[in-house]
């Protein structure tokens, strides 16, 4: 069985966590409760965590070997003319497509899809649960 990896916030302090970390492991709801089985964590076998942040592993590392999640934000600078520009992504799911891709937030609307290793020239900088300030660009 092949398990796939989730982060969130924690609702619930346990051991060394407390409420607001961000913590990886495996996703469940039962009964309207949503849990996350802890990956790396001493002492606690699952932790109560926010809906509203659970975001999944993609699959995908940046270019610093940095797992990249549903949520998080990149940066790269990828214009040759004008080398100071900075792209600044969003990880979302494209329904339609079933693939990742990064909602640029310079170019409303506009998606990058993550193909033929294309992340490779990001960074994470942050995710949009920690980090909002950082949705914003000139």
């Amino acid at each position: 069985m092949k398990y796939i990896l989730y982060r969130a916030k924690s609702e619930e302090e346990a051991n060394n966590i407390k409420i607001g970390d961000m913590i990886y492991g495996y996703y469940v709801k039962t009964d309207g409760n949503h849990k996350i089985y802890l990956q790396d964590y001493d002492g606690a076998d699952f932790c109560y965590v926010d809906p509203g942040t659970i975001g999944q592993y993609t699959g995908l590392k940046d270019k610093n070997g940095k797992q990249i999640f549903e949520g998080d934000i990149l940066s790269a600078y990828l214009d040759e003319i004008a080398p100071e520009n900075e792209t600044r992504l969003v990880v979302e799911w494209d329904y339609e497509r079933a693939a990742y891709y990064g909602a640029n937030l310079g170019f409303r609307g506009y998606k990058d899809f993550f193909v033929g290793g294309f992340e490779k020239n990001f960074e994470v900088i942050g995710n949009i649960y920690d980090n909002p300030e950082l949705l914003e660009v000139e």
